[in-house]
């Protein structure tokens, strides 16, 4: 491509991440959930959302508060 460098050090390569494909991510719990109530685990899959806007279009879906979801 051409740009410029701010040192000498050699040039690494690489690609620019562009479509959805590029973005694939298993999303594992780093724990097993305790306490009191029930818990419910989902598989989503989902495409050019933000994690954040799929949480909140979950909740709202659910009628929960999207902050609690």
């Amino acid at each position: 491509m051409g740009l410029p460098t701010s040192t000498d050090a050699p040039r690494t390569h690489g690609r620019f991440r562009a479509v959805p494909e590029d973005f694939q991510v298993d999303e594992l719990p780093a724990y097993e959930p305790e306490g009191d109530g029930e818990h419910c685990y989902l598989l989503i899959r989902k495409r050019g959302l933000t994690t954040q806007e799929a949480s909140k279009r979950l909740a709202r879906a659910l009628g929960a508060d999207p902050r609690e979801a």
